[in-house]
């Protein structure tokens, strides 16, 4: 990857890679997912900015948990 602009990606990284191990995901491929997220961010002239995000299902409340009162 040639890096244009690493504004951000460090935080990328680490964003994805508690994202993934928070779905269970296992070490080695929250690793892939999170390198793959940064290298997107330094590889972009818009750094951060230039990041794709995927969309949420409509259902995406469903699996977070639930508050106890």
């Amino acid at each position: 990857v040639r890096a244009i602009n690493t504004v951000g990606a460090g935080d990328v990284f680490n964003g994805v890679l508690l994202a993934a191990l928070t779905r269970s995901t296992d070490f080695p491929a929250a690793l892939r997912q999170a390198n793959a997220a940064a290298a997107s961010v330094v590889s972009s002239s818009r750094g951060v900015l230039g990041l794709r995000v995927p969309r949420r299902s409509p259902d995406w409340r469903k699996s977070m948990p639930r508050r106890k009162n």
